[in-house]
């Protein structure tokens, strides 16, 4: 009876339970398609950034904003302009065709001429829609510096 119970748990399938991060083909591919995001908003690039957006994507911003799709691409163009984002601690969980991936994003940026770097955590929320991952919500705050004491 050990022996087969041995057995049994050596066959099983080793799946991570429902919400656990996950090491897995989806979050490399979640953790490569943020990494693309990010480069293609370094590059200002509205045309890429958008195709990593559902059209109902919203976020809201370290202010407290709530930003649509077409405002924050409008922003990435007009004013904003970021030197360097380094993306950092991303953990990925997946929810079956849903997936949340957050983490620490360190930037040197600047929005209309003023300063906005700093370190941030954010959290996407990505959705399988047709076989394709897309991102339809996003969160952002401000690491405060005393926090990180």
């Amino acid at each position: 009876m050990r022996l087969l119970a041995a057995i049994l748990i050596l066959c099983a399938p080793n799946r991570p339970a429902v919400g656990q991060a996950v090491p897995d083909t989806a979050a490399r591919h979640l953790i490569a398609l943020e990494d693309e995001w990010n480069d293609a908003i370094l590059r200002n690039d509205r045309t890429a950034a958008a195709s990593f957006m559902a059209e109902d994507w919203t976020e809201i911003t370290s202010e407290g904003l709530v930003l649509t799709r077409t405002e924050d691409l409008n922003e990435l163009v007009d004013g904003y302009h970021a030197t360097s984002l380094l993306l950092s601690d991303i953990e990925v969980q997946i929810y079956g065709d849903a997936a949340l991936v957050s983490g620490i994003s360190e930037e040197k940026s600047s929005s209309r001429g003023k300063d906005t770097s700093g370190r941030f955590r954010w959290m996407d929320v990505w959705v399988r829609r047709a076989g394709r991952w897309v991102c339809v919500k996003s969160t952002v705050a401000r690491i405060q510096e005393h926090a990180l004491h």
